[in-house]
């Protein structure tokens, strides 16, 4: 019977091909949703940086006006030109630090603006620090001057657009931050859901793959099994033939009973046999034997009755040290249904001789 495979190749090469795709995938899927989380994680982190730099920046102009004034202030005070040299370098580092600012929110029309008025303020005040150095050089009344308040609304109005501009930079930080910190949350919180979902999904299905795959092969190796064991069975009663070979050219009936137990002794590895046939009496004779010693019992005694035709015409005593399993019962069975047409057929022909004999001996007579 030829096997019929449980186990389909292509629908193998399938289990095997979604099992090793699939954790791939899904790797492949965490690992880019993973990217993107860090991606836009790191978008609300630069908006916290970018926050701060603006802040330092605006700190660094504010210096930078108090630099100007305190230079302006010095020279006013002392006339010593040595004070000039701040109010010099600050300027157009002042100019620098505004139009740097103003790139960095222009996306925040407002802070734009508050930067345009700051820049103009700026200038109108140089204009007016100007003029004070210009009177103090030139011996003018700088006393007048300083209380008449020249400077003062440009200076002040600055300081007033620079703590406006800052507030709204150092609460754009706070509500950033606090993004900041939910975005995490939820990137983490996110991942490690997708992660689980991903892991639950991949062990169950790959469980249910290996399951039908376990189930499967274990159908084609119990069928592997049974055919296994049906050609174990049939090979051992092929000794049958064996046991036809053994006995073919066997004359006699005594040679043919020994025949048949050299086989069996060599066959079914037993330690002690006899072969009784049925007398003229219609008792059982021992006509062959190997083994034989009544006055040991072996463990396992085989009693196998002969007969043809539903007709008893001796038995087979067989002993062993281990009781005989089904398979060597059946072939026991099998061997006394050989055993007995053979046995039937030998001695019918020594009764036709003996018979011939005696009408030949009466004739001559």
């Amino acid at each position: 019977m030829p096997l019929r495979s449980a186990v389909d190749e292509a629908s193998f090469r399938r289990i095997l091909f979604r099992n090793i795709a699939l954790p791939l995938g899904t790797g492949a899927v965490t690992a880019v949703a993973f990217v993107a989380l860090v991606l836009y994680l790191l978008s609300g982190i630069n908006w916290v940086e970018h926050s701060e730099r603006v802040i330092g920046n605006t700190q660094e102009i504010g210096r930078l006006v108090g630099d100007k004034e305190s230079a302006v202030r010095g020279y006013l005070l002392t006339g010593d030109d040595a004070f000039l040299a701040s109010n010099e370098t600050a300027k157009p580092k002042l100019i620098a630090d505004i139009d740097t600012l103003a790139e960095l929110v222009s996306d925040n029309t407002p802070q734009v603006d508050r930067l345009i008025r700051i820049h103009a303020l700026q200038t109108q005040w140089d204009k007016v620090a100007d003029a004070l150095i210009d009177a103090r050089r030139h011996q003018g009344d700088i006393a007048s001057l300083v209380r008449s308040g020249c400077g003062s609304p440009e200076r002040a109005e600055t300081n007033r657009e620079l703590d406006a501009f800052l507030d709204i930079e150092q609460t754009l930080r706070i509500e950033r931050v606090a993004s900041a910190k939910r975005l995490t949350m939820i990137t983490v919180v996110g991942f490690l859901i997708l992660s689980l979902r991903l892991s639950v999904i991949l062990a169950v299905f790959g469980r249910r793959e290996l399951l039908q795959l376990s189930e499967s092969y274990g159908t084609a190796i119990d069928e592997h099994e049974q055919q296994a064991r049906a050609l174990q069975e049939q090979v051992w009663l092929e000794g049958q033939t064996q046991l036809a070979g053994r006995v073919v050219g066997r004359q006699s009936l005594e040679q043919l009973c020994q025949s048949i137990l050299d086989f069996l002794a060599e066959y079914l590895k037993v330690s002690m046999g006899a072969f009784y046939v049925t007398g003229d009496k219609g008792t059982l004779e021992r006509v062959a034997s190997f083994g034989f010693d009544p006055a040991r019992a072996p463990s396992s005694l085989i009693i196998l009755p002969i007969d043809n035709d539903e007709r008893a015409n001796g038995a087979i005593e067989l002993g062993a040290m281990h009781a005989p399993g089904d398979r060597k019962r059946r072939f026991l069975e099998l061997v006394a249904l050989v055993a007995g047409n053979i046995s039937d057929f030998v001695e019918g022909q020594r009764s036709i001789a003996n018979d011939c004999s005696r009408c030949w001996k009466k004739h001559s007579n």
